[in-house]
């Protein structure tokens, strides 16, 4: 492996785990759904532009002028150019929003360890961060709720033993935390 695709492989893989995270992200990175919506939309305008220029042809009955052998080759040395620009910008809005829609979904299943890392010239870092900043904040909420319930066990326990002081204790250090959340 030449050093050009170790840096490539690197930057690719970067944020990822080694190994299966890597290969998960190459082959999963993008929104198959996206993706084909983007091709279409690519091909679909290189087709009205070539559609456009054969019926110029068809109305200058075959011979044409130099306006329209000009189009011809600027749509056909542009067409390759923009298609592979345009699946550059694609992967760097669909990479990140894939990886976006990923940590949000382990959010919601109780995961707040995320930690969403774009590559350098990705889009969308700006949300990321944000739903970064929202799973560090979860955790500590969640944090503060351990602590609250074991605040209301052991008024529990000093309830159980009579102990009426430290029961009080226990529930306005509990009450205390709850007004940290909130």
């Amino acid at each position: 492996m030449t050093d050009a695709t170790q840096q490539q492989d690197q930057s690719a893989g970067q944020g990822e785990t080694a190994g299966a995270g890597q290969e998960r992200r190459r082959t999963k990175m993008v929104d198959p759904q996206m993706r084909g919506r983007f091709t279409t939309m690519v091909v679909s305008i290189l087709v009205v532009a070539a559609t456009v220029i054969t019926l110029d042809l068809v109305a200058s009955r075959g011979d044409p002028d130099w306006f329209t052998l000009a189009s011809i080759a600027l749509i056909l040395s542009l067409a390759p150019a923009m298609g592979i620009q345009a699946v550059f910008h694609m992967h760097r809005v669909a990479g990140p929003a894939y990886r976006i829609r990923t940590a949000i979904n382990d959010i919601a299943k109780g995961d707040t360890s995320v930690e969403i890392t774009l590559r350098k010239k990705d889009y969308l870092k700006d949300v990321a961060e944000e739903v970064n900043r929202l799973a560090r904040s979860l955790s500590s909420s969640k944090e503060e709720l351990k602590s609250i319930l074991s605040k209301l066990e052991e008024t529990l326990e000093a309830y159980d033993k009579d102990d009426k002081d430290a029961a009080r204790r226990a529930l306005v250090e509990a009450k205390d935390a709850l007004a940290r959340i909130a």
